[in-house]
């Protein structure tokens, strides 16, 4: 009888070992359960995010307006909140519509606009790393598309740089520039910025020239596929002066604001027809009517950008838009 107790306890024994081992190889045979590749040691994913569409995919070119565009790349904030430093930039240099930075007649004012509908560039803002993070990057981009690239690592290091979220700078600050005007049909007075050089347009510590502009303009073709360039960038004339005042190549005159062609009754409300003004009301933006139709199709000129044709809502301004004839 005492010997069998004892049998009986060294098979306990046996047992509760041999269960241990098994554990203990099965810990070690999932290294994946305890340790994931996506997470740092402070549990922050490390992966950017995957753009499910991307530029130049057919799934992409079946988009039709700037608001599917958007709603396409979306990026929750709770998911951007998650991200490493090095990830928060991936997932925004990555951004297919930040492009739309560029398209405004100030950088200020596109970082404005893209911050209100992609939340990537205040969280990217809201980290004290950024500004290393996105300067170790220069110059590490791909030979077709390296200026274009970079122009965004160097303009998104100024913008993580400034001291204050609300801190802005006027870009059209330069002393090779005067002011002048232009009168409306009604002879209203339009005050203007007469021939404003490529050094005029500038963000912090990142000026625009007009090699730049073109790179810029060239990647938008890719993100708006049914635009096509159809005069050269200037850093002189915005879409203002070209919609209401002249489509010359040589317009020296930047126009802050067209409103005074239509208060004064120079133009008049309208259907859309060829040659009819388009006033983009929320986004800040004119164009003439080049072809009526389902999808009117307009000509533009983005900021100091290349002048565009391309369909009325398919471009960084919207779709909100309101026709003007004389």
């Amino acid at each position: 009888m005492p010997f069998r107790q004892q049998g009986g306890n060294n098979v306990k024994r046996f047992l509760q070992v041999s269960a241990l081992a098994l554990c203990a190889g099965l810990l070690l045979s999932a290294p994946a359960l305890a340790t994931s590749p996506d997470n740092s040691a402070s549990g922050l994913v490390s992966r950017a995010h995957v753009y499910s569409v991307k530029p130049g995919e057919p799934a992409w070119n079946a988009l039709h307006d700037h608001d599917q565009k958007a709603a396409a790349c979306h990026v929750a904030s709770d998911e951007l909140s998650r991200m490493t430093t090095d990830a928060v930039v991936q997932t925004v240099l990555d951004y297919p519509l930040l492009v739309d930075v560029f398209a405004y007649d100030t950088l200020e004012e596109g970082i404005e606009r893209v911050s209100a509908q992609f939340a990537g560039l205040s969280e990217l803002r809201s980290r004290a790393d950024a500004a290393k993070v996105l300067g170790n990057l220069k110059d590490k981009s791909s030979a077709g598309n390296q200026r274009y690239r970079n122009l965004c690592i160097s303009v998104l290091k100024d913008y993580v740089s400034q001291s204050s979220p609300v801190e802005r700078q006027v870009s059209l600050v330069a002393p090779a520039y005067t002011t002048s005007h232009v009168l409306t049909p009604k002879l209203s007075w339009v005050s203007t910025l007469y021939r404003l050089p490529w050094s005029a347009h500038y963000y912090q510590g990142t000026t625009m020239t007009y090699q730049l502009a073109l790179a810029v303009s060239q990647a938008a073709r890719s993100v708006y596929p049914s635009a096509t360039i159809v005069g050269n960038p200037s850093s002189t004339y915005n879409c203002h002066s070209y919609a209401w005042y002249s489509t010359s190549s040589s317009n020296p005159h930047w126009m802050n604001s067209p409103s005074a062609y239509m208060s004064d009754g120079s133009y008049r409300s309208s259907s859309c027809q060829v040659g009819a003004r388009v006033w983009y009301g929320m986004g800040g933006h004119s164009a003439i009517v080049a072809q009526t139709g389902f999808r009117p199709r307009v000509t533009s000129k983005w900021g100091c950008l290349a002048v565009f044709s391309h369909y009325y809502n398919d471009c960084p301004y919207g779709s909100n838009v309101t026709y003007w004839v004389r």
